[in-house]
């Protein structure tokens, strides 16, 4: 009986998290730029699983300075980094969860070249469902 419990604990549990990742979404658009390679350097840019953190990963030459601007849907900065001359490879993360819902840029570049990323942020409402649970001693 005790582990019918726990398991009915454990799936209220799930479903509650569930709801709380569903509540807000983001979706990577990489129609922007067909390609993730520049001559000099390639990008990956992925989303965390179940999170609304955006991944940025660029492989570069040494000796080249790469800029990453994430940009709000009127063209303005709202974050930027700079990978130095020095570094070969970067991974960097971007957390969106606390960005209003909107249409979002991630453009990085080399001052020659730039690969564009979109990002759409929208907020789902999640709905409860009432249920009554009846345990049994």
């Amino acid at each position: 009986m005790l582990d019918k419990r726990i398991k009915n604990m454990k799936t209220i549990s799930t479903i509650f998290a569930l709801i709380a990742f569903a509540s807000s979404t983001i979706f990577a658009n990489t129609e922007a730029t067909s390609s993730n390679k520049a001559q000099h350097f390639a990008i990956g840019v992925y989303q965390g699983k179940g999170t609304q953190t955006m991944h940025i990963m660029v492989d570069k030459e040494v000796g080249n300075r790469v800029s990453i601007l994430v940009k709000d849907h009127a063209g303005r900065v709202i974050h930027q980094e700079y990978i130095t001359k020095k570094t070969a490879t970067y991974h960097g993360k971007f957390d969106f969860s606390e960005i209003t819902e909107g249409s979002y840029r991630i453009e990085i570049t080399d001052g020659k070249e730039t690969l564009v990323k979109q990002i759409h942020i929208s907020n789902t409402q999640a709905t409860a469902t009432n249920r009554t649970l009846t345990y049994e001693f």
